[in-house]
């Protein structure tokens, strides 16, 4: 339910509970003295009891300024209170006003326990020696009227004061509650932003790094065959302007991600398999691609996990063994889905290769490994018996279902993609 009074300023509520607590308090002694008068326990003349009522009106008015100054506001309504004890001298009656209670619960939510306590004590303290005085001056006993009124005020003034601190203290709760939702808001902020960045540079590196390494390959052939044949170095300047568009076009499709919070082209798959073997084949890799039983439909974050180390896999072999040729296989028919490519290393750069089956490895492996642990796939890269470098990733194969795309989807491979073996 919306607070009616929201949208008020502090000033205008403190009025406002001001003017309603006077109301309250002049209604109910208008309604009260005349019962007590009949019962013989406030035998106050007219005059007197047109001054309580007065007097029991005014002490709202420290309401005004009970949030901004609480010390100033409980002097008043003591002071007014011992007025009211001086007043009702020879009456049965106790009266305390609701200002006082309220005043005193402020002074336990905003000050110190001990120094609030202090002038709780010190305002029982006032209107019993106030009494007392009285008492005396009228030749009256003493001694049982001070205990009663200790008792009394003692009892009211100490539980307000307590309903304060308990107020304040759920407050502070509350508070400290916030904040620590806040501190761990901000905690999980920054994982995700760490998360965002370190999946960023891997989506750049595999677009730079796979297109790149095959444009130097590109280039380094082209420079060999402008003088010995002109045609074929026309062919290679086309494929290698090819590749830098695919290598901009890709680029363009992450910043699209960065600027727009969604991407702006379809996210390569496993669908998209035999048109990266073709393409490492334009750069003079002998890709052989084989695909073994029907890949079953694949969450999106799989599918382009699984296509991208094996993008990263022929980057590596294309950088780290030129020449070499490449076997990329996906097998399907076990309770597994497989993804291996293997290739032969390079005797020249085999063993200063940065990327072992145990260490670190370098840049694109550790986006490889990266990407196999954000889908639960563990992933394998070293050497192997035969002198070969071997990828293995392996997934615990999901519910059957149709496949994601043609050539790797159907488990039917054409020869020009390379066939079965």
């Amino acid at each position: 339910m919306r607070d009616p009074f929201s949208g008020l300023s502090a000033r205008r509520r403190d009025a406002l509970l001001a003017a309603g607590t006077a109301v309250l308090t002049l209604g109910g002694l208008l309604l009260t003295l005349p019962l007590l008068a009949e019962e013989g326990l406030a035998p106050l003349d007219p005059t007197r009891r047109a001054l309580l009522l007065v007097l029991a009106t005014a002490q709202a008015v420290p309401l005004l300024w009970w949030r901004t100054r609480p010390r100033a506001a409980l002097i008043a309504v003591v002071a007014v209170q011992v007025a009211v004890v001086v007043l009702l001298q020879d009456s049965e009656v106790t009266y305390r006003g609701i200002p006082t209670i309220l005043v005193i619960a402020r002074i336990g939510a905003v000050a110190a326990v001990r120094r609030g306590l202090a002038l709780v004590l010190a305002a029982v303290a006032a209107e019993v020696l106030v009494r007392g005085v009285v008492l005396a001056g009228l030749g009256r006993p003493v001694l049982g009227p001070m205990l009663e009124s200790t008792l009394s005020a003692g009892g009211t003034y100490l539980l307000a004061f307590l309903v304060g601190v308990i107020i304040a203290g759920r407050a502070e709760n509350r508070r400290l509650q916030r904040q620590q939702e806040r501190r761990e808001q901000d905690v999980r902020l920054e994982a995700a932003l760490a998360e965002e960045r370190r999946r960023i540079a891997g989506e750049l590196h595999d677009v730079a790094a796979h297109h790149l390494s095959g444009m130097v390959v590109q280039a380094a052939a082209v420079e060999r065959l402008v003088d010995r044949d002109p045609e074929a170095a026309k062919a290679g300047a086309a494929s290698l302007r090819r590749q830098g568009k695919e290598t901009l076009d890709g680029l363009r499709s992450v910043v699209g991600l960065l600027r727009t919070g969604g991407p702006v082209a379809p996210v390569a798959g496993l669908r998209d398999l035999p048109q990266l073997a073709r393409d490492a084949r334009d750069l003079g890799v002998g890709v052989q691609l084989e695909v073994r039983g029907v890949v079953p439909e694949l969450a999106p974050l799989v599918d382009a996990a699984l296509y991208r180390i094996a993008q990263q896999s022929l980057s590596n072999a294309l950088q780290h063994a030129p020449g070499a040729p490449v076997h990329l296989e996906l097998d399907a028919q076990g309770p597994m889905l497989a993804l291996r490519v293997e290739n032969p290393l390079a005797p020249a750069t085999a063993p200063e290769r940065p990327d072992t089956a145990d260490g670190p490895g370098g840049t694109g492996l550790a986006v490889m490994r990266e990407r196999a642990a954000a889908i639960g796939a563990r992933l394998e890269a070293g050497p192997a018996e035969g002198g070969i470098w071997r990828v293995l990733l392996q997934l615990p194969r999901p519910a059957a279902g149709a496949g994601p795309g043609s050539g790797a989807a159907s488990g039917r491979p054409s020869a020009e993609d390379g066939g079965a073996r």
